[in-house]
Formats: structure tokens, sequence, C-alpha cells
């Protein structure tokens, strides 16, 4: 399954982020810089219209209203922080105008297993499709590393549909869930440490560097 490829990658489907942050901003200029979308078929939300600046200059349909995101696309990322994911889904609940019918959430929340996904969406879709995802901030430069688990009701459509988006951004792979966490901590927190190491070692030079020439 991991190994399939649409026919075309160009995504027809609207695309939207609860949530604003960075790894929602790598997966949509990963989007966009492959020619898979357009700024337009893009929507975002966040709890502070200020804090969409990045996205509102580019042309995405940002609100303040979650549900206004999953009324309008057809494939909805839960980009926000892990503990945020309930007063998330209550601002959807609080502002959706339409009965949710046949919508893909992709979570990207480290942590949070399928079936609590399940519990907190079923009430606003009885069988949501979803699939999980741990992504990491190297997607930023196009050399991410991300590993994805479908939910039971997930169809081989929104798994290709999801790959195809991530792998754009580097590496993907469909794992089983067991491992998400395990990789989370290796390809999420690890780059952190690496950066750290180089930065001390430019800090490092560029005192050397000063103590040599004064």
């Amino acid at each position: 399954m991991g190994d399939l490829k649409m026919s075309s990658q160009v995504i027809k489907e609207k695309i939207g982020f609860i949530g604003g942050g960075n790894m929602a901003k790598a997966i949509c200029e990963g989007i966009i810089k492959n020619g898979l979308a357009q700024y337009q078929q893009i929507i975002v939300s966040g709890p502070h219209i200020e804090n969409l600046s990045w996205w509102i200059e580019r042309g995405v349909t940002a609100y303040t209203e979650n549900g206004r995101v999953v009324d309008e696309a057809d494939v909805i990322f839960l980009a926000m922080k892990p503990h945020i994911l309930p007063s998330a889904i209550a601002n959807v609940h609080e502002t959706l105008a339409l009965p949710v019918k046949s919508k893909l959430f992709v979570s990207v929340l480290a942590g949070i297993q399928l079936e609590q996904l399940e519990n907190v969406l079923s009430p606003l879709e009885e069988c949501a499709r979803i699939i999980r995802v741990m992504p990491n901030t190297p997607m930023m430069v196009g050399e991410g590393c991300t590993a994805f688990c479908p939910g039971i009701r997930a169809t081989p459509h929104d798994i290709i549909l999801v790959k195809n988006i991530l792998e754009v951004s580097g590496v993907c792979k469909q794992v089983p869930e067991a491992m998400i966490n395990a990789i989370g901590a290796l390809a999420g927190s690890g780059p952190a440490f690496v950066y750290l190491i180089i930065e001390a070692l430019a800090d490092a030079g560029v005192k050397l560097g000063n103590t040599l020439l004064f």
C-alpha cells in the first residue's frame, strides 16, 4: 500500500488546517511548491486572526472559527498542540454550519492515538476517516521524514492522497501505529539535538576565530 501512487498528483480536494503553526506551514508549502494545489484551495483556522498573517498574505482563506474549516475543506489537518484538541473540537461544534459528511481528518498530534481521535471525532462524524501522521520540521526545506498510520475507515484513496501530500517534502512511509511514538522521538525530536550541536560548533568557531584574529 505504501508504494501506491495517484495517476495525477494534482489535488482537487480543498485542504484545511486547524492550527496554523510551523508544521502546518511546512505541509502547506510542500503542497504549493510542488504544484499539487494552489493557495486558494487551502483553508486555515486559529484562535487569533493576527497570528494567521503568514497565511492571509498568501491568499489562504483564514478563520477564527474551526467549524468553517470543517465546513469547507475535504481534508482537515488537525495541527494544533495536542492538549488543545478538546477545545479545538469544541469550537468546531460551536461554529459548524453543516452536518459533517465524508471528511478525511489527518492528525499530526504527537501522542494522540487513533482510538482517542475516533472517540473525540465521533460526535462530529460517526464514521470519521482518520489518518495519523508524524512529520518533522525538516519538511520546511524538503528533507522531512514522515510516518503515517491509517485508521480502519481510511480508504485506499485517502492513504494515497495523504502520502502524496507528505512525500513531496521528504520521505514518507506507512508504519504500524505501535511504531509512531518511537519514530516521533527519533525523527521528530532528534533533529533538534543535531541543530543544537551545529549551533554550538558554529559559536565555538566564531569564538576561536575572534581569539586568533585579536
